[in-house]
């Protein structure tokens, strides 16, 4: 295939040629960064007109990865909300079940929600909590790492 490419990046510290992304895929990333409003400033610009943004994070704030300065005032959910409303509008919203295998002889379950946007420029995707989902095929992929 020629015209697929993907490149994988620090979250924190994407180049400033990382844009225009057909779909942007950060699993597990938003409450694992020390400022997360980085990454989320970034969003708009990584994600080409008419691109998808696929987000997926169980919001489970601890402060060995992000200083309590840095964590959402209230509700995270509404907070992304607000935070991506500008650029991405939220057109679907579902609950979504999701396991974590901590070790061969441990696993976590949970229940999340699971959220699509979208508008003429941009869609954006959330599967909260769900890791490693991608289900894209697109012409320019970016995957945000820590």
């Amino acid at each position: 295939v020629d015209n697929v490419s993907f490149a994988q990046g620090d979250a924190m510290n994407l180049p400033e040629g990382f844009k225009g992304f057909d779909r942007v895929h950060a699993a597990n990333l938003i409450c694992r960064l020390p400022e997360p409003m980085k990454l989320i400033e970034r969003l708009p610009d990584l994600v080409k007109q008419g691109g998808e943004l696929v987000l997926a994070t169980p919001f489970s704030w601890l402060p060995e990865f992000t200083p309590k300065e840095n964590w959402p005032q209230g509700d995270s959910w509404e907070w992304l909300q607000v935070v991506l409303g500008e650029y991405f509008e939220l057109i679907q919203s579902a609950d979504e079940v999701f396991t974590i295998r901590e070790h061969v002889r441990k696993f976590q379950l949970g229940v999340c929600q699971r959220l699509a946007t979208g508008d003429a420029s941009n869609l954006f995707v959330d599967f909260l909590g769900v890791r490693g989902v991608m289900s894209a095929i697109s012409a320019k992929l970016m995957i945000a790492t820590f």
